[in-house]
């Protein structure tokens, strides 16, 4: 068995990761979920979250929305829509952009509830990898 996994994060417009890590952590469809070296062949939906990971240098966080993960024994590959390192976040605007979709939520403002879901999810996951690498 392996004791590290070679991690590749992709998103449309460029590689955000390619090296060997000791241990991912990714927003799964139900909830977080973790891979160490030698986890089981598994092929599922990520939803919007923080991307964690861990390697000689330390904890690493990136903000996602929706993606896929393949799990091999020795590799992971994350395939996502969107992607942004935690020092890359523009907090005030994921704070305007929180505050804004959490009121098309509660009805203050009429909108499309769907985007709105997703703009909460997206501005929660910016600020919870900011947060996450802020206290490091």
């Amino acid at each position: 068995m392996a004791d590290r996994l070679r991690l590749l994060v992709a998103a449309p417009d460029r590689q955000l990761v390619d090296g060997d890590v000791d241990e991912v952590q990714v927003p799964a469809a139900d909830g977080y979920m973790g891979v160490l070296p030698g986890h089981a062949p598994l092929l599922t939906a990520l939803g919007s979250g923080v991307l964690s990971f861990r390697n000689e240098r330390g904890y690493h966080y990136i903000a996602m929305e929706d993606g896929v993960m393949e799990v091999l024994p020795d590799r992971v590959r994350v395939l996502v829509g969107h992607a942004n390192w935690a020092n890359e976040v523009d907090v005030e605007h994921a704070r305007v952009e929180l505050q804004r979709a959490t009121q098309v939520l509660e009805g203050t403002i009429e909108n499309d509830i769907e985007h709105a879901q997703a703009a909460v999810a997206r501005a929660r996951a910016q600020l919870e990898a900011w947060d996450r690498a802020a206290k490091k």
